[in-house]
């Protein structure tokens, strides 16, 4: 994608034609001394070849490759260079955008991408631009979730698709547990599909959150931040969790990760979610498993290894993370302790919500430095890594969750005992309590663990215990007499 930024402030370079900072693969940056300049900057070759001459000449000398590359190849395009831009990006301070785009005709039929950066909160200043260039329908931004530009009408219709969600969910008033499974099985209710690279599709296409949510494209990226700006909107702190794969520099995968803290069910830890391994596939088979959902550090670094990624930000397990910095300490090694700096700070944020070492306590007050009270501290914030989510647990979210998915949509959503059983024995949950258990069987469990036998005694145990086909049937029955009242409405 080639983007040309026009600008009325020179930066670093007293040339009128720099090589410009942007997302898009290659941008000429061209500054304008006022709002007639522009057709002549666009079309003065012999001065542009002199500032192209002398920037590569520049770049050559630092042995900046790509950025020759870049001169070059405008250089040699030049003269079609405008025809050829997919944008052209107004980064003005003195120069009045509205004047310079009526003035400037020839920028008619090209997308002009106005100056800011747009959240899915800017509604009102998105209306606003819309009212203020009304007579232009060629305008786009820059709005959180994706990396192309969008469109004025696209960045509305964004905006209102992911609150119109957010409204939906708040009405159901959900714990902050239930809200995360519950979004959790919207959003990975779409199959995986590539972009289709040979007939020319963009790799946003299934990545940009605005195509993700209209068009049938998405993969791990598109995933993740759909989850994660629902979530957002819903007062959760949710992020991007990357992972690179060990033998592919090209390859790698994202899910989320989030600190969540529901008193309902006594939940206060650092989870793991990864909507994209758990979506749908063919049919609902994908509806009686979580196995991706809510994983404890270790829990997920299983399926890395066995994947072949690795975590850009804790790459072991926390045992050996704890392990690793704990060496480091009392070796007094300053420089291998500076390297785990950003994994540990990344570490106590998620946990705590702060750094808890920088730079300055190693290098200018490290005599100083209390060993024992940090790594006290860093242990506390290793644990909420670590804080498995019992199958008790689980299975009475999974009911409170699933119940309100039934009752909106009976005929999608499984809730029969059976399918509880299911999706906890598919989900690979562990329930804590043992007490329906001989001897044997304990013995068994703690050395090998569960037994499918094992599993369905104590899922028995739970069921009895919680009375939940009883609880089932009384959701079924409401469901039922829900249908006749408004059939009978529905007549009257």
């Amino acid at each position: 994608m080639l983007e040309i930024e026009l600008c009325d402030e020179k930066d670093w370079s007293d040339n009128l034609y720099t090589i410009g900072i942007s997302q898009m693969d290659k941008s000429l940056s061209i500054y304008l001394e006022d709002i007639d300049s522009f057709e002549k900057a666009i079309k003065d070759k012999e001065y542009f070849n002199k500032c192209a001459e002398e920037e590569i000449s520049l770049c050559q000398d630092i042995d900046c490759d790509d950025a020759v590359k870049d001169w070059n190849f405008f250089k040699n395009n030049f003269d079609n260079l405008f025809e050829m831009a997919d944008y052209v990006r107004l980064s003005f301070g003195r120069i009045d955008e509205l004047e310079f785009l009526r003035k400037n005709k020839i920028l008619k039929n090209k997308k002009v991408v106005l100056t800011g950066f747009y959240s899915l909160d800017d509604i009102e200043q998105i209306e606003k631009l819309e009212k203020k260039y009304n007579e232009f329908d060629n305008i786009y931004v820059q709005l959180t979730g994706n990396i192309d530009y969008v469109s004025l009408d696209d960045c509305k219709k964004t905006i209102n698709k992911i609150n119109e969600i957010v409204n939906s969910v708040k009405t159901l008033n959900l714990s902050p547990m239930e809200n995360v499974m519950y979004v959790y099985d919207l959003v990975r209710n779409r199959e995986y599909k590539e972009e289709e690279k040979e007939k020319g599709e963009n790799s946003t296409k299934s990545r940009d959150l605005s195509k993700v949510l209209f068009g049938d494209k998405i993969v791990c990226v598109g995933f993740s931040k759909l989850y994660s700006f629902i979530l957002r909107k819903l007062g959760i702190e949710i992020y991007i969790n990357e992972l690179e794969h060990t033998f592919d520099e090209t390859s790698g995968h994202m899910r989320n990760i989030a600190h969540i803290v529901d008193p309902k069910y006594n939940i206060d830890g650092v989870y793991y979610f990864d909507s994209t391994w758990d979506s749908k596939i063919k049919g609902k088979s994908y509806l009686y498993k979580y196995k991706y959902f809510a994983k404890t550090k270790d829990q997920i670094e299983e399926e890395n290894i066995r994947n072949n990624l690795i975590d850009e930000m804790i790459k072991t397990s926390m045992a050996d993370l704890f392990e690793s910095v704990s060496d480091i300490i009392y070796s007094d090694d300053q420089d291998a302790l500076i390297e785990y700096i950003k994994t540990i700070n990344y570490v106590s944020t998620m946990a705590i919500g702060k750094r808890i070492i920088d730079l300055s306590s190693i290098l200018i007050n490290y005599s100083k430095f209390d060993k024992d009270k940090f790594l006290d501290k860093f242990e506390e914030c290793i644990n909420y890594f670590c804080k498995d989510i019992s199958a008790e647990k689980m299975l009475e979210i999974l009911f409170n969750v699933r119940k309100i998915e039934y009752y909106i949509n009976p005929e999608y959503y499984p809730f029969e005992l059976i399918d509880l059983a299911n999706i906890a024995y598919n989900s690979g949950w562990t329930f804590e309590d043992l007490s329906c258990l001989n001897n044997d069987e304990k013995f068994l469990y703690t050395i090998f663990g569960g037994s499918a036998n094992i599993f369905v005694k104590q899922f028995k145990d739970y069921e009895s215990k919680k009375n939940l086909e009883k609880e089932i049937a009384q959701v079924k029955l409401t469901r039922t007499l829900r249908n006749a009242l408004d059939k009978k409405t529905h007549v009257e």
